[in-house]
């Protein structure tokens, strides 16, 4: 009975530390991934903050990879954004303009501004092209179903 005990005892012992040693083999791979990712895009960080270094923020991953976040580069964005809305404002406060062209640039002002806020804010600027994708992709959608709107109703006042 004494080795059934040692038997049982040694197997113990032993899930624990292979248990131990699968967290560290993912961890690896999670790195081997990031770093692939990394040299795809181009750029030396992890923008989200994420991957293998945890959810640390913007802050942990800049720290971790020895980068500091470009307050300057935040600061112009912030600015630019802060003009774009006080053209906005500016636009719709105009008298003796068309609807459309007041629409219409009402609509790229919005689309820049939202253009700036993914680029920067949700570093896509240093993403894959295939993570870009598949965030504008689905911003697609909307802009179709509204331009079918906009057309259905047009044809119905022209020919109602």
């Amino acid at each position: 009975m004494a080795d059934k005990k040692k038997g049982k005892g040694g197997d113990k012992g032993k899930a624990p530390a292979a248990k131990a040693e699968a967290p560290k083999a993912e961890e690896a791979k999670a790195e081997r991934v990031e770093e692939k990712a990394e040299a795809e895009s181009g750029h030396g960080h992890d923008a989200h903050g994420e991957g293998a270094h945890g959810a640390a923020g913007a802050h942990g991953a800049h720290a971790a990879h020895g980068h500091k976040p470009n307050i300057r580069e935040y600061m112009v964005i912030f600015a630019a954004l802060a003009v774009l809305t006080v053209l906005e404002v500016g636009v719709a406060q105009i008298h003796g303009v068309g609807k459309t062209a007041m629409s219409l640039t009402l609509i790229g002002l919005a689309l820049t501004k939202a253009a700036i806020v993914a680029l920067y804010y949700m570093h896509l600027k240093h993403e894959t092209k295939v993570l870009k994708f598949t965030v504008a992709l689905p911003m697609c959608a909307p802009t179709i179903y509204a331009i079918v709107l906009i057309s259905e109703a047009a044809w119905r006042h022209l020919h109602g």
